[in-house]
């Protein structure tokens, strides 16, 4: 199965998972694994961080589900051609690395037709701005991310499919927290709500930050971060 790959990691650590293949999708993950640390968190003295990397080797963005043996570990969008992580997982210095693996499924080129059972229900989420991506943030970078979410009868998440990417990975895979997070009213269980998760930043007024420093620093001597909004929309 190897002989499917048509890339190669920027670098050789790690412990080499799969090639895969679905669906038109091709991918390679891999369990990337860093030094012992202190983690008086878990419990234990001390800590070996791991995160589950994936490498997409197909022409078009792939969403992946992760999985640390059979419990679910996350969910990342990985651009083509590109590299994106999970989150860390810190487990304790004398414990055998964990078995993973991922499942990805190539996200459209063109925004699908409407599902036939899409409903208009209200949605929330608290705090949407926290889902914003530090590095996106401070790249000045947005966009709007279109999610297919499947609801139960009793209005939980069943399934989620990314439909249109925002051409950012970050912003993709910060997407799908915002939907996972979200709380749906009554009125459309066993359906399927189609909604785009809009992250927007605008770059600071003060562009001399010495003079902001100058006229400022009884606030501190930081110039304030970018202004942001994420924002979530019914998409057609």
């Amino acid at each position: 199965m190897p002989a499917l790959s048509i890339a190669g990691w920027p670098d050789s650590g790690g412990i080499p998972g799969l090639v895969r293949q679905a669906e038109g999708a091709l991918w390679e993950d891999r369990l990337q694994v860093y030094g012992e640390k202190p983690c008086a968190e878990t419990g234990d003295a001390r800590c070996i961080p791991y995160h589950i990397e994936v490498r997409n080797d197909s022409d078009r963005p792939i969403e992946c589900g992760l999985r640390v043996g059979t419990t679910g570990y996350g969910d990342i969008v990985v651009a083509p051609n590109g590299i994106n992580q999970g989150r860390d997982l810190l487990l304790p210095a004398n414990a055998p690395a964990p078995s993973f693996s991922s499942t990805c499924k190539l996200i459209p080129s063109t925004l699908p037709p409407r599902p036939a059972d899409a409903c208009e229900t209200e949605t929330t989420v608290l705090f949407p701005e926290d889902y914003y991506p530090p590095g996106s943030r401070r790249r000045i970078e947005g966009g709007e991310t279109v999610v297919d979410i499947r609801l139960s009868e009793t209005n939980r998440i069943r399934a989620f499919r990314v439909v249109r990417s925002s051409g950012s990975q970050s912003i993709d895979t910060a997407a799908i927290n915002v939907v996972k997070a979200m709380r749906y009213a009554p009125g459309c269980g066993g359906k399927t709500v189609r909604r785009g998760v809009l992250f927007e930043v605008w770059k600071e007024k003060v562009t001399e930050t010495e003079e902001w420093k100058r006229r400022n620093c009884h606030a501190g001597c930081t110039p304030p971060p970018n202004d942001i909004a994420v924002t979530v929309t019914v998409v057609d």
